[in-house]
């Protein structure tokens, strides 16, 4: 199989995210079940695609899914970019009274995707692991004043 182009994993994405969406929204409909079948096609698809890419290394292929999900995240989250953790830590201390850094929100989620990878393998924890990486440490980065990895 050949490579998805961006564009189109992006745009198999976004339909991924409404079918389940529209799924989750009707939730007495036998179609809100089809729904929700045909986005996890849709995904499992794109999985087998991306997994066997000639000429792109698992770790290549993992890295390059962290960085559209990043993006893509972002479009549907926040204002274009994924980087709602500090509002996510914030909210965290006001219910919990612990404080907690931007960068070990971060972390905690990479835990969490470890923990659910030993549970039942999906690639998706890998993916989002990566990604979770990057953002702790551009959290970092951000902490020391750089802003930047460069």
């Amino acid at each position: 199989m050949s490579p998805v182009p961006t564009e189109m994993r992006l745009k198999a994405e976004e339909l991924i995210y409404e079918l389940h969406g529209w799924a989750g929204n009707n939730h007495a409909s036998p179609q809100s079940d089809c729904m929700a079948e045909a986005a996890i096609l849709i995904s499992d698809l794109m999985k087998m695609v991306n997994a066997s890419s000639p000429g792109v290394s698992v770790a290549q292929s993992i890295l390059q899914q962290a960085e559209a999900m990043i993006a893509e995240r972002g479009k549907r989250r926040d204002n274009g970019q994924e980087r709602s953790m500090q509002r996510i830590v914030k909210t965290f201390e006001a219910l919990t009274d612990h404080k907690m850094t931007e960068v070990e929100g971060w972390l905690f989620m990479v835990v969490l995707k470890l923990c659910r990878e030993r549970t039942g393998s999906d690639i998706d924890n890998w993916i989002d692991g990566a990604a979770y990486m990057g953002l702790a440490a551009e959290a970092v980065e951000k902490m020391r004043g750089n802003g930047s990895l460069a």
